[in-house]
């Protein structure tokens, strides 16, 4: 093994029996020897494929090389000096190092931001005597064992499988997989996440009040002594003001508070924060219950707090999120917030069965696809593709509500629209709305009081004293017929000449069997030209009493 030397000076003060010049300086180059082989004294950049030789050991490499795959090879073992070093430093892409001969080593790549340093026992061996890392980013090659804890303080992200002990979660729906059973509270309801996180707690109103605004948990059966971690991921990008945080809350059998521990609070607006509190369940404690809180004057703009992978498990330290979310925590009565379907068919519900169906009550026979021009019978209504039929008649209700019914009065082969008022006023409206469902256009009122249609003026335009009123009132005439259908006589006047004079108060109402159109009028809108004609005939009344009156004087004259 190549040693530093020293020159023998000899006694004092002459150096009588010391080395002479030249064997001293034979020490002193030899000396120099060993450190420029075992001390990394040179400087060099490699950018592509290299082999070392044996002279070039003692100088620190740099690596700077752009593309994947190169390789720095070392040179033989054995045609260097014992303890010769070669020292690399990369600043570039991972790269490899290479052997000569049945040369070995411990370590053959090296990442970006590592160093290490290899030294030779002179025969066919690099050790590797030193390596470490230089950068923030840092890669391990090979396997990594901590043998303590281990603090991240982002993402883990996991390419391959994760061995680990991951503790059951004892919060139940802890992050709405199902919705929000076994919670009390909406302050902060569940919605799906936008950015492919699943399901989060998110107030979906704005949040200000002057106390403080909590959801909590059902209660979770667990004994006094035992240390539990609550964990959970909150954000507060809308928190105004107040704070944020989750508790932990011990109860005993009677309801009595015992003790709390809670996640440390959050009074400014972030984005997701990994949060976290321990403690131990005091002595008497029943059970837990886990609450979502804001509080001290809360404002909070709407989806501006939220909560997600939410856990609650034994122990001082939290494991990976999980959730053990199953239709158990449901009681066996499960509520789903939509009408589930099976195979695109809607199940049986309070409209279609009048119970969940079983082999005693359920006949497919009975029952037909509510489509197509099938016709459905019973109890005298009939339900059409075309429409529905009534032929029976209806009870007096003894109920608020209203029936459709059919020869109420025996005999007579009346239809009947009857509605039991209730405490309200009774009656019946008809409307008619625009095609978008936000306007009614209008209405037509039948109650006790009498009936009624809309003439605000606020629903008119283009509003005009009706002309000649009484010359066309006399050219409509008013007469008695027999209607062909029932031998009935009846009063009325003739559509196709109120047509003529009054265009707006006749309607093509209906087909008949050839499907040609039927006129009807509508007698109400009469009323308006009879008005005027009324005032017309009152003015030329007036008119003509003041001629008369005006003769009489002059007569009397």
């Amino acid at each position: 093994m190549p040693q530093l030397q020293k020159a023998n000076l000899g006694s004092a003060p002459n150096g009588d029996g010391g080395d002479d010049q030249r064997t001293a300086n034979v020490r002193y180059n030899a000396n120099v020897d060993v450190l420029a082989a075992c001390v990394a004294l040179g400087y060099t950049i490699l950018g592509d494929n290299s082999t070392i030789k044996s002279d070039q050991v003692g100088v620190r490499f740099g690596l700077n090389i752009g593309v994947p795959g190169k390789k720095i090879v070392l040179p033989l073992a054995g045609s260097v000096m014992v303890n010769a070093c070669v020292h690399f430093f990369n600043v570039g892409v991972g790269v490899d190092i290479g052997l000569q001969g049945s040369d070995g080593t411990q370590t053959t790549t090296l990442a970006h931001g590592d160093w290490i340093t290899y030294a030779s026992d002179g025969v066919a061996y690099w050790h590797v005597v030193a390596r470490g890392k230089m950068l923030p980013d840092e890669v391990v090659s090979g396997f990594l064992s901590v043998s303590r804890g281990l603090s991240v303080g982002g993402d883990v992200a996991i390419g391959g499988r994760l061995n680990s002990v991951n503790s059951p979660n004892l919060l139940p729906n802890s992050t709405g997989e199902l919705r929000n059973q076994c919670w009390s509270g909406t302050n902060f309801g569940v919605v799906s996440g936008t950015s492919g996180e699943g399901t989060v707690f998110i107030n979906s109103a704005a949040i200000n009040t002057a106390g403080y605004a909590m959801d909590y948990s059902d209660n979770i059966a667990i004994g006094a002594g035992m240390q539990l971690i609550l964990s959970a991921e909150i954000a507060t990008n809308g928190l105004n003001s107040g704070q944020v945080y989750m508790k932990v809350e011990s109860f005993n059998a009677s309801g009595t508070l015992l003790g709390t521990f809670a996640t440390s609070p959050i009074s400014t607006k972030r984005d997701y924060a990994f949060m976290t509190a321990s403690g131990k369940t005091p002595n008497g404690t029943s059970y837990v219950r886990v609450s979502r809180v804001a509080d001290n004057a809360p404002n909070i703009a709407q989806w501006g707090v939220a909560f997600r992978r939410i856990k609650l498990e034994r122990g001082a330290s939290p494991s990976l999120y999980s959730q053990e979310a199953s239709l158990l925590y449901l009681q066996g009565a499960p509520a789903f917030a939509g009408r589930p379907t099976f195979g695109g068919n809607v199940p049986w519900d309070s409209w279609n069965l009048q119970k969940p169906w079983h082999a005693g009550n359920f006949d497919p026979g009975n029952y037909a696809p509510l489509s197509g021009n099938r016709r459905f019978v019973g109890g005298g209504t009939a339900f059409d593709g075309w429409g529905i039929h009534v032929s029976g008649s209806a009870p007096w209700l003894e109920e608020q509500g209203v029936a459709l019914s059919w020869n109420d009065d025996v005999g007579k082969g009346q239809g009947f629209l009857t509605t039991n008022r209730g405490a309200g006023i009774g009656g019946w409206i008809l409307r008619t709305i625009s095609q978008d469902a936000r306007q009614e256009i209008g209405r037509f009122v039948v109650n006790p009081d009498g009936s009624y249609g809309q003439s605000d003026k606020r629903l008119k335009r283009d509003i005009r004293t009706i002309p000649n009123a009484l010359e066309r009132i006399r050219k409509i005439r008013g007469v008695s017929y027999v209607r062909r259908s029932t031998g009935a006589g009846s009063y009325g006047v003739i559509a196709n000449e109120v047509r003529k004079h009054f265009p707006w108060a006749v309607s093509e109402i209906g087909a008949g069997k050839g499907k040609e159109h039927y006129l009807g009028v509508n007698y109400q809108a009469l009323v308006a030209p009879l008005i005027e004609a009324a005032k017309e005939l009152a003015d030329r009344v007036e008119r003509l009493e003041g001629e008369l009156a005006q003769l009489k004087g002059e007569t009397q004259a």
